[in-house]
C-alpha cells in the first residue's frame, strides 16, 4: 500500500511517470497481481518534459475544465491485474474510470513460446481497448494493436499494426499513456481514423542497448499535420552502475500534405538515481 506520489511507468497505464494518489498491490495468488486504487493528478519529470505538481491551471489535475471539461471529477478510480494463465500466455485487463470526462476498458494480450532447437523466442502482443466518453463534444472509440515479434540472444525484433476509431471519437484520454506504439514523440497517437504501421529493432550487449524504431500513420486531414506522418527514433543506452545511466535519443519526424512541420530534434540524459 502506497499513499502519496508514486513512478510506475511500465506498471500502470498512466500517460506518465509519476502521479499522486493511493496505490494498493496484491500477489498474494501465484501469477496473479493486482493493482488498484485512484489517482489525482500526474506529471513526468523529464529530460523531455517540463511538467510538475501543482501548477496554477495545470492541465493535468484532473478537475482542469480547461482539459477535462467542466464538472469532471478531481480523481480517478483504476484497476488493473496481471494474470499468467500458462507459461506462454498472459492477460492484463484494465479499467480507468474518470467521472464526467471517460473510462477506459482494456485488454493487453501476450503470448510467448521458444524454439528450442534454434535457441529463439517468439511470440506476439494483442492490445485493445474501449473508450467511453462523457466529456461533450467527443464520442466513444475502439482501438487495438497487432505486433508480432522474434527475440535471439542479444537481437529483439518485432513489427506491427495499430487502428484508431474515426469520427468523434475520443481515441486518447489525456491520462492514458500512448503505449500502442514504440516512438516516445508519437505527435499524432490517436488521431482520428489513423492506421499506422509501425517497427523496432533493439540490440543489447551487457550494460550496453540500442534501438531504432518507426511509426507510419495515414489518417483524416488533421489541421497542421496533414493526413500521414513518419517518425524516426534512434537510441542508444548505457548502466555504468546500477544508479547511474546515460541515454541518447535522435528523432526525425516527417508530416504528408502540409508545409514547415517536419523536425528533427536530439536529447540526451544522465540519471542518478538515489
Amino acid at each position: 500500500v502506497m499513499v502519496g506520489r508514486w513512478n510506475h511507468r511500465k506498471i500502470l497505464h498512466f500517460d506518465d511517470a509519476q502521479s499522486e494518489g493511493a496505490y494498493f498491490r496484491i500477489k498474494e495468488i501465484k501469477d496473479l497481481e493486482i493493482l488498484t486504487g485512484f489517482m489525482r493528478r500526474f506529471a513526468e519529470i523529464d529530460y523531455d518534459d517540463g511538467e510538475d505538481f501543482g501548477r496554477k491551471n495545470n492541465a493535468q489535475d484532473l478537475d482542469s475544465e480547461s482539459t477535462f471539461g467542466a464538472g469532471s471529477s478531481a480523481y480517478l478510480l483504476f484497476f488493473e491485474g496481471k494474470y499468467q494463465v500458462i507459461d506462454l500466455l498472459s492477460f492484463n485487463p484494465y479499467v480507468i474510470y474518470h467521472d464526467d470526462y471517460a473510462s477506459v476498458y482494456g485488454l493487453d494480450t501476450k503470448f510467448e513460446t521458444k524454439w528450442e532447437d534454434a535457441e529463439i523466442t517468439y511470440g506476439g502482443k494483442v492490445k485493445y481497448y474501449h473508450v467511453d466518453a462523457e466529456i461533450a463534444g467527443s464520442g466513444d472509440a475502439n482501438n487495438y494493436s497487432l505486433a508480432p515479434f522474434v527475440k535471439k540472444g542479444p537481437v529483439y525484433m518485432s513489427v506491427g499494426y495499430a487502428k484508431f476509431d474515426d469520427g468523434n471519437a475520443l481515441n486518447k484520454p489525456t491520462w492514458l499513456r500512448d503505449y500502442f506504439l514504440p516512438v516516445d514523440q508519437l505527435v499524432t497517437y490517436g488521431t482520428t481514423d489513423s492506421d499506422v504501421v509501425f517497427g523496432k529493432l533493439k540490440l543489447t550487449f551487457g550494460d550496453f542497448w540500442t534501438h531504432f524504431a518507426f511509426t507510419d500513420s495515414d489518417y483524416a486531414t488533421t489541421a497542421g499535420r496533414g493526413d500521414g506522418s513518419q517518425e524516426y527514433e534512434l537510441q542508444f543506452g548505457y548502466t555504468f552502475i546500477k544508479n547511474l545511466d546515460l541515454n541518447v535519443r535522435l528523432f526525425d519526424v516527417q508530416f504528408d500534405n502540409v508545409d514547415d512541420k517536419d523536425y528533427q530534434k536530439i536529447e540526451s540524459r544522465i540519471r542518478f538515481k538515489f
